[in-house]
């Protein structure tokens, strides 16, 4: 038997974090990759001294190379991970159309100051098991001609 401190060892797959795997071409990221919205990240000096030297390099170098990030996102301790793209974000770039209502716009307010930073967009990517294609059954004519006396 396990006592409580070894099955909460064992349901720890790693800490807390976004670990950064790889890069892919922007253009490899499709809709149907696209599992649910994620949120905005963007860089916080007062928590981690000069992150956003290194935030700010790795948005400009994904940004003109035309490529996002692929990271293995683990929210909390004891949830699983789950793989994401870091869409880049700043003003005036052209994303996929169907990313497009997720995106925030960079925001300055009155005296200049930013109220929405330039950042990275998360996006949840989808397990190979998540995407499956839906066989349709063949129309029946005499069901679509009762619909269309209906409607």
């Amino acid at each position: 038997m396990f006592d409580q401190d070894e099955l909460s060892k064992l349901k720890m797959v790693g800490e807390a974090g976004l670990m950064l795997m790889g890069f892919k071409p922007r253009s490899a990221i499709k809709r149907k990759h696209f599992l649910k919205a994620g949120p905005f990240i963007y860089p916080n000096d007062a928590d981690i001294k000069n992150s956003s030297v290194v935030f700010n390099s790795l948005l400009e170098s994904l940004m003109k190379k035309d490529k996002v990030a692929i990271c293995r996102l683990i929210a909390r301790s004891h949830t699983l991970p789950r793989f994401v793209a870091l869409f880049p974000q700043v003003a005036n770039f052209q994303h996929e159309s169907w990313l497009i209502p997720c995106l925030q716009k960079e925001e300055v307010d009155a005296e200049g100051i930013q109220t929405n930073p330039p950042g990275m967009f998360i996006v949840y990517l989808a397990y190979n098991d998540d995407i499956r294609k839906l066989a349709h059954p063949p129309l029946n004519k005499g069901l679509l001609s009762f619909v269309t006396v209906i409607f």
